[in-house]
């Protein structure tokens, strides 16, 4: 029997707004359990560095991650952005501060909350712990994310805007 989650926002017209975020949380807790025990993906302590900062590091392709188990800060959250766009949750978020980098996504399809995940703690602490924790790094480093370009080293790069700005992971 396949298992798999309903595609996007699937709570209804009719749930608050309080109610499409906490079913859109229920989802990208689905990827963090299935990552962590069927996948058994540990978070990998690399020296992460990002362009414009300065300083470059490849970045290894879902696929790449899951056979070898494991990710750096930017590995993880570009893995969890891929199944977070595969659900069509849109848009899912890579954000990067500098030295670091986390996902996040819309809580509802109008796109009005963001939430975040610190994926660096997949592999031993909780959803929730990794979900508080995310979200407190997304809400100390909104100034300086929003509107900036990536200059001052942090940049929220919407992945939906970079699919139809035809950037795709290279093979």
């Amino acid at each position: 029997m396949i298992r798999s989650l309903p595609p996007g926002y699937q709570c209804g017209d009719e749930c608050t707004s309080e109610e499409k975020a906490a079913y859109a949380d229920l989802q990208v807790k689905a990827i963090y359990n299935a990552l962590k025990e069927n996948y058994r993906v540990s978070y990998v302590n690399l020296d992460s560095s990002f362009e414009p900062m300065g300083y470059v590091q490849r970045i290894s392709t879902p696929d790449v991650s899951l056979g070898l188990q494991s990710a750096n800060c930017i590995d993880g959250a570009v893995l969890f952005a891929s199944a977070l766009e595969a659900l069509t949750m849109r848009p899912p978020y890579i954000v990067m501060i500098p030295g670091h980098a986390y996902v996040a996504w819309a809580t509802t399809d109008d796109g009005d909350e963001i939430h975040a995940l610190e994926t660096t703690m997949l592999s031993t602490n909780t959803f929730e712990e990794a979900l508080a924790a995310g979200q407190e790094e997304f809400e100390t480093n909104w100034d300086d994310l929003d509107g900036s370009d990536g200059s001052n080293g942090y940049c929220l790069v919407d992945v939906k805007a970079a699919r139809d700005a035809q950037i795709y992971p290279v093979k």
